[in-house]
């Protein structure tokens, strides 16, 4: 009930003493999205965003950040009972703390008035998704390749330079590079350039280097070197035509989401000498590459 309002309201379908009614909370022009449609719109972005869908998420009430141990106490073992002159030696580091800093993540979509006036189409369901999708594309933007994330892939990601010559050699060598403790939830993450060259590379007994493996869950449906390999279009960070490969534990990633933090702000007089109407989407959220 609470979810339609917000829709019908957002379209000028109700005024907003009735979508206030009916559980929709407002202020200064702001509406904020209830939980089951937030729930929704970051369900799809889990679907999109790559980061999203194999990192840690992490929701939390305020935007104070949250700590992320990354170097653990070590242990000691002694073969004979402690005497009074022999402390347990202390640990260099017990252990970091890496705080997130949850920022604005912001979305704008135009909708003509026409459109709105069509009472016939389901223009509510049209706005929501392009809301969702605007959204997205800004949020993987800033997990994969924003220079204002000091924890985005593109940046804490570690450039690997192969020593061999033959090209499936090199791919041994850069899975092989890998910690043993992050391989057995590695996977291959790809964008469409680098998909296009691999498909045509062969082992030495004339097998394609990428095996197709239709049961693969949540996978792009190949396998490279036996690891799954996921395609999309945001490791491109902005150079579709240069071949980009990710390999590595993507649930090292962390993310933070503020509860309650998601509202849509509706722009009318803005646009008026157009004949639109716009939809600001705003979250607060970080996300941000831990262990690189």
């Amino acid at each position: 009930k609470t979810r339609n309002a917000f829709c019908r309201y957002l379209v000028g379908q109700i005024s907003e003493s009735e979508a206030r009614a009916m559980g929709v909370q407002t202020h200064g022009g702001n509406v904020l999205v209830p939980e089951s449609l937030a729930k929704e719109i970051i369900a799809y972005a889990q679907e999109e965003n790559l980061l999203r869908k194999y990192g840690k998420v992490v929701e939390t009430k305020g935007t104070q950040g949250f700590p992320i141990l990354i170097k653990k106490a070590k242990a000691n073992r002694v073969k004979v009972e402690r005497a009074l002159n022999q402390p347990i030696p202390e640990t260099d580091i017990e252990f970091d703390e890496y705080y997130l800093n949850p920022t604005e993540t912001d979305a704008l979509v135009l909708v003509t008035k026409k459109l709105l006036a069509m009472s016939e189409m389901n223009v509510e369901r049209i706005v929501v998704d392009e809301l969702k999708k605007a959204y997205v594309r800004e949020e993987a933007e800033f997990f994969f390749n924003s220079a204002d994330n000091p924890g985005a892939l593109l940046r804490k990601a570690v450039a690997f330079t192969p020593t061999a010559t033959d090209i499936y050699d090199k791919f041994v060598q850069l899975k092989n590079s890998l910690p043993t403790s992050m391989l057995k939830n590695a996977r291959w993450m790809i964008n469409r350039a680098a998909l296009t060259a691999i498909e045509t590379i062969k082992t030495a007994d004339g097998f394609p280097l990428l095996r197709q493996d239709i049961g693969l869950e949540g996978g792009f449906g190949y396998r490279l070197l036996g690891f799954p390999v996921d395609v999309t279009d945001f490791v491109d960070a902005g150079t579709p035509n240069i071949q980009r490969l990710y390999f590595g534990d993507f649930s090292t990633f962390y993310i933070q989401d503020v509860i309650g933090t998601m509202e849509v702000t509706k722009l009318i007089e803005k646009y008026a000498d157009t004949n639109h109407v716009g939809f600001k989407i705003w979250h607060l959220n970080d996300g941000q590459l831990v262990y690189g």
